[in-house]
């Protein structure tokens, strides 16, 4: 008697596809599994060996950093220090000028607001 309710193919005929197919993926992967633990102690060598460069790569760049920041605030204290220096060496010709300038400036100021508060006639 044939199944006239069933499409081509069948239900059960896709279910059980997808149930082989299923079955043979979790078999594959346990497989895997097995072939990487039995070779795991041959693999992990080099995976060790690349992670003990990489750490000693990433200590030496550390080293780098430090030195050259170490470097870099050196040469800004060093640079600090010539530009204080300078300051205090032509101390006798900017303090008098900067005090000249300052007076001027002030002078002109008051003479500015004082101006503008004359009542206008």
């Amino acid at each position: 008697m044939p199944c006239d309710f069933l499409p081509p193919g069948g239900v059960l005929r896709t279910k059980m596809k997808t149930l082989l197919y299923g079955g043979l993926a979790i078999v594959g992967f346990g497989l895997l599994a097995l072939v990487v633990a039995h070779f795991m102690p041959v693999a992990a060598i080099p995976i060790v060996i690349v992670l003990l460069l990489l750490a000693a790569l990433g200590v030496g760049i550390l080293a780098g950093a430090v030195a050259v920041g170490a470097v870099g605030i050196g040469l800004v204290v060093g640079l600090l220090a010539v530009v204080i220096a300078l300051a205090v060496v032509t101390s006798p010709i900017w303090v008098p000028l900067a005090l000249i300038v300052g007076i001027v400036l002030l002078i002109r100021k008051l003479a500015c607001v004082s101006s503008r508060s004359s009542p206008v006639v």
